[in-house]
C-alpha cells in the first residue's frame, strides 16, 4: 500500500476546497479516501489581550496556509503584518531581518517548527498545554490557558527589574554608610558580624513584598 498524507497539491486533487478551514487529504495506492477539516479556534482572551498590546505586536507567522488570513486580520487588526505558508527557515528569516533594524524581539510559538525562531529571538517563550511535555529551547514557557494575560506578565517582568534596581541601590547604600563607620573605628567586628546579615535579609525581604505587592496590582483583574 502507498500512502499519502498532506495537502490537495500532494496528493495531487485538483478540485477546490472550502477556503475557510485547512484540510489534509489521505490518499491510498493515489485514491483519495477523504481529509481531516482543520479550522482555527482562538485560545481564550487572545483578543483582549491583542488590543492591550497595541503597536507592540508587529506580525503573525504562521507555517498554515492563507485560509486563515481573513479571520487573523480581524483578530490581529490592520496593523499587524500576516505572513502564512511559512517554513521554519522562514520564520527565522524574518526574526533576523527585525533585530538588523536594531529592535529587541519577543517571539511566542507552540510548536517544533518555532524552536530555530525562538532561539533566535532576544527572548521567546512557549505556549504548551501541558508543561510535561517537550518544548522548544525558549526563555520561558507559558501555560496555553495564561496567553491572554502576556501583556500584563510582560509589565510585571519590568516592574520587577525596577524592583531589583532599587534593592541594590539600598544595599549600596547601606554598605557605604557601615563601611564609613568601620572605617573610622566606630563600628566594632561584633556589630559589623550583627548587620551585615541584617543588610541581606532587608534587601531580600524588601525584593520579595514589594514583588508580590505589584504582581498583586497587575494580576488582580485576571
Amino acid at each position: 500500500k502507498f500512502y499519502k498524507i498532506g495537502s490537495a497539491n500532494f496528493v495531487g486533487l485538483l478540485e477546490k476546497t472550502e477556503p475557510e478551514a485547512t484540510h489534509v487529504f489521505v490518499s491510498i495506492d493515489h485514491e483519495i479516501k477523504g481529509y481531516f477539516s482543520i479550522r482555527v479556534l482562538l485560545r481564550k482572551n487572545l483578543q483582549s489581550m491583542l488590543h492591550r498590546l497595541g503597536d507592540k505586536c508587529k506580525a503573525l507567522i504562521s507555517g498554515d496556509n492563507e485560509s486563515d488570513r481573513g479571520g487573523m486580520k480581524q483578530v490581529f487588526g490592520s496593523s499587524v503584518k500576516l505572513l502564512f505558508n511559512q517554513t521554519p527557515y522562514d520564520k527565522l528569516d524574518y526574526i533576523r531581518s527585525l533585530q538588523s533594524d536594531n529592535q529587541k524581539v519577543l517571539m511566542v510559538g507552540d510548536g517544533l517548527n518555532d524552536s530555530g525562531a525562538l532561539k533566535q529571538s532576544d527572548v521567546g517563550i512557549a505556549v504548551t498545554d501541558n508543561t510535561g511535555i517537550f518544548t522548544p529551547a525558549c526563555d520561558g514557557i507559558l501555560h496555553g490557558e495564561r496567553i491572554g494575560d502576556l501583556d500584563r506578565f510582560l509589565k510585571l517582568a519590568k516592574s520587577s527589574t525596577t524592583i531589583l534596581k532599587v534593592a541594590f541601590v539600598i544595599s549600596f547604600l547601606y554598605n557605604a554608610v557601615a563601611l564609613s563607620f568601620a572605617v573610622t573605628g566606630n563600628l566594632t567586628p561584633l556589630v559589623a558580624a550583627i548587620l551585615m546579615p541584617v543588610s541581606s535579609i532587608t534587601v531580600v525581604s524588601f525584593s520579595s513584598i514589594a514583588v508580590r505587592f505589584v504582581a498583586f496590582r497587575k494580576m488582580r483583574s485576571v
